[in-house]
């Protein structure tokens, strides 16, 4: 049987699939239509209809975003399938598919509640894309933020050594983590509730939204090294705020391609496992 890895982000303000593909992160209710040009997304799942993506706030009288603390919802699990349905080449591949949430719901229980939520046997219908069969049964957590520096590591071997800082500016939260050398450190890493939502009707300055940041992680990484601990900033954030975050930090870096970068280290982080699984099955 085929392989395929399906690495999915389902950003609060974007889904990000691979190959730099994205859709709003909006779901909603489904009316019959007249007139369509084939744009985001009908979708009937298991017989239940939905708009998704921009076609959700163009059309839906109560689109609803993700603009909550938890995705073990449904929304999630709409945008999810979606995602999966317009990656997925081959229906009947063995789908390894890898996933993130924020660092302070990285554990146990949220992992057993997606795998709750998400598997299944699904037939999906997006737009005109059919997939009659569609099983999901393994899926891999991990924390956000922790994949794109996956993804950096893959293209840069020097981050093997050393500290490495992680901030990851999302819409709705700003994820940061502490790696050393190959160890994470759960100490130094964990989510600040507000993303760049929170600059919407705020009055708070790009320099204020920065500061209060870098405020909040001096109190967090209380054994900061400046001289030798590299800041890797990534996430939608990244590109707006990264020159003021240089005034902050003096070894700091802009990941490649910082949107999608979660998205790219889930790819690299499936590919790996479904490499070790092989390895181990030949020697069995």
């Amino acid at each position: 049987m085929a392989i395929q890895i399906v690495p999915i982000d389902t950003g609060r303000n974007t889904t990000k699939l691979l190959n730099n593909e994205s859709f709003r992160s909006v779901v909603g209710e489904w009316h019959h239509r007249e007139i369509s040009d084939g744009e985001e997304y009908e979708v009937i799942i298991n017989g239940e209809k939905y708009f998704v993506g921009q076609l959700a706030l163009d059309e839906s009288i109560a689109p609803i975003e993700m603009n909550t603390s938890s995705k073990i919802n449904n929304e999630t699990k709409v945008l999810f399938l979606t995602g999966v349905a317009l990656s997925v080449v081959e229906p009947d591949s063995n789908l390894i598919i890898v996933t993130g949430v924020p660092v302070d719901m990285f554990n146990s229980a949220t992992k057993v509640a997606l795998e709750k939520l998400l598997y299944g046997e699904y037939n999906i219908r997006v737009n005109d894309k059919h997939i009659k069969k569609l099983s999901i049964n393994n899926i891999t957590i991990v924390p956000e933020g922790v994949a794109a520096y996956q993804y950096s590591l893959s293209k840069d071997d020097s981050l093997k050594l050393g500290k490495k800082r992680i901030i990851d500016i999302g819409s709705l939260t700003v994820n940061y983590s502490t790696i050393n050398g190959a160890k994470f450190i759960n100490r130094d890493s964990g989510t600040l509730p507000f993303g760049m939502i929170k600059l919407q009707g705020n009055h708070v300055s790009n320099e204020q939204y920065v500061k209060r940041i870098f405020t909040e992680l001096s109190q967090k990484w209380m054994d900061y090294d400046p001289e030798s601990d590299k800041v890797l900033l990534t996430g939608g954030g990244a590109l707006q705020f990264g020159d003021l975050f240089k005034q902050h930090y003096k070894n700091i870096h802009i990941v490649d391609n910082p949107i999608f970068a979660n998205v790219q280290g889930y790819n690299w982080m499936g590919v790996t496992k479904w490499a070790k699984e092989s390895a181990k099955q030949k020697t069995e």
